[in-house]
Protein backbone atom coordinates (compact mmCIF):
# COMPACT_ATOMS: atom_id res chain seq x y z
CA UNK A 1 0.00 0.00 0.00
CA UNK A 2 2.91 2.30 0.75
CA UNK A 3 4.32 1.81 -2.74
CA UNK A 4 0.90 2.32 -4.31
CA UNK A 5 0.73 5.81 -2.78
CA UNK A 6 3.91 7.01 -4.47
CA UNK A 7 2.66 7.35 -8.09
CA UNK A 8 -0.09 9.85 -7.12
CA UNK A 9 2.70 12.12 -5.84
CA UNK A 10 3.80 12.54 -9.46
CA UNK A 11 0.38 13.69 -10.71
CA UNK A 12 0.36 17.09 -12.37
CA UNK A 13 -3.37 17.74 -12.02
CA UNK A 14 -6.76 16.24 -11.16
CA UNK A 15 -7.11 14.39 -14.46
CA UNK A 16 -3.78 12.65 -13.96
CA UNK A 17 -4.44 12.09 -10.24
CA UNK A 18 -7.79 10.29 -10.58
CA UNK A 19 -6.60 7.07 -12.27
CA UNK A 20 -3.54 6.93 -10.01
CA UNK A 21 -5.80 7.08 -6.96
CA UNK A 22 -7.97 4.30 -8.40
CA UNK A 23 -4.88 2.14 -8.85
CA UNK A 24 -3.67 2.96 -5.34
CA UNK A 25 -7.11 2.05 -4.02
CA UNK A 26 -6.70 -1.50 -5.33
CA UNK A 27 -4.04 -2.03 -2.66
CA UNK A 28 -6.40 -1.01 0.15
CA UNK A 29 -8.47 -4.20 0.06
CA UNK A 30 -5.56 -6.63 0.39
CA UNK A 31 -4.00 -4.46 3.10
CA UNK A 32 -7.24 -4.51 5.09
CA UNK A 33 -7.70 -8.25 4.61
CA UNK A 34 -4.12 -8.85 5.78
CA UNK A 35 -4.78 -6.76 8.88
CA UNK A 36 -7.85 -8.74 9.88
CA UNK A 37 -6.22 -12.10 9.05
CA UNK A 38 -3.33 -11.15 11.32
CA UNK A 39 -5.84 -10.15 13.99
CA UNK A 40 -7.47 -13.59 13.76
CA UNK A 41 -4.10 -15.33 14.03
CA UNK A 42 -2.87 -13.31 17.00
CA UNK A 43 -6.01 -13.09 19.09
CA UNK A 44 -8.16 -16.05 19.88
CA UNK A 45 -10.05 -15.44 23.11
CA UNK A 46 -10.22 -11.63 22.95
CA UNK A 47 -10.95 -11.06 19.26
CA UNK A 48 -13.82 -8.66 19.94
CA UNK A 49 -11.65 -6.39 22.07
CA UNK A 50 -8.84 -6.56 19.52
CA UNK A 51 -11.24 -5.66 16.71
CA UNK A 52 -12.44 -2.69 18.75
CA UNK A 53 -8.87 -1.47 19.25
CA UNK A 54 -8.10 -1.90 15.54
CA UNK A 55 -11.13 0.13 14.46
CA UNK A 56 -10.45 2.78 17.12
CA UNK A 57 -6.84 3.17 16.03
CA UNK A 58 -7.89 3.22 12.35
CA UNK A 59 -10.36 6.03 13.04
CA UNK A 60 -7.81 7.98 15.08
CA UNK A 61 -5.18 7.44 12.38
CA UNK A 62 -7.57 8.63 9.68
CA UNK A 63 -8.33 11.77 11.67
CA UNK A 64 -4.68 12.59 12.35
CA UNK A 65 -3.70 11.65 8.79
CA UNK A 66 -6.40 13.87 7.31
CA UNK A 67 -5.31 16.82 9.40
CA UNK A 68 -1.63 16.25 8.63
CA UNK A 69 -2.37 15.70 4.94
CA UNK A 70 -4.37 18.90 4.72
CA UNK A 71 -1.65 20.88 6.46
CA UNK A 72 1.07 19.34 4.28
CA UNK A 73 -0.89 19.92 1.07
CA UNK A 74 -1.52 23.55 1.96
CA UNK A 75 2.04 24.32 3.05
CA UNK A 76 4.15 22.13 0.75
CA UNK A 77 2.00 20.61 -1.98
CA UNK A 78 -0.15 17.61 -2.77
CA UNK A 79 2.84 15.49 -3.72
CA UNK A 80 4.29 15.86 -0.23
CA UNK A 81 1.16 14.47 1.42
CA UNK A 82 1.40 11.28 -0.66
CA UNK A 83 5.12 10.92 0.05
CA UNK A 84 4.51 11.45 3.77
CA UNK A 85 1.70 8.87 3.83
CA UNK A 86 3.93 6.38 2.05
CA UNK A 87 6.78 7.04 4.49
CA UNK A 88 4.50 6.49 7.48
CA UNK A 89 3.30 3.18 6.03
CA UNK A 90 6.85 2.01 5.26
CA UNK A 91 7.87 2.86 8.83
CA UNK A 92 4.90 0.96 10.26
CA UNK A 93 5.65 -2.07 8.07
CA UNK A 94 9.32 -2.05 9.09
CA UNK A 95 8.34 -1.83 12.75
CA UNK A 96 5.88 -4.73 12.36
CA UNK A 97 8.44 -6.88 10.56
CA UNK A 98 11.04 -6.13 13.22
CA UNK A 99 8.56 -6.90 15.99
CA UNK A 100 7.60 -10.17 14.28
CA UNK A 101 11.25 -11.18 13.84
CA UNK A 102 11.95 -10.42 17.49
CA UNK A 103 8.89 -12.38 18.64
CA UNK A 104 9.89 -15.37 16.49
CA UNK A 105 13.41 -15.51 17.91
Amino acid sequence: FALALLPPALATGPVALAPLLVLAGFAYGPATISLFEALDAVTTSRATEAFTWITTSAAAGAAVGSAAGGWTTTRVGLWAAFVAASAVLVTAAAFALGWNARASA
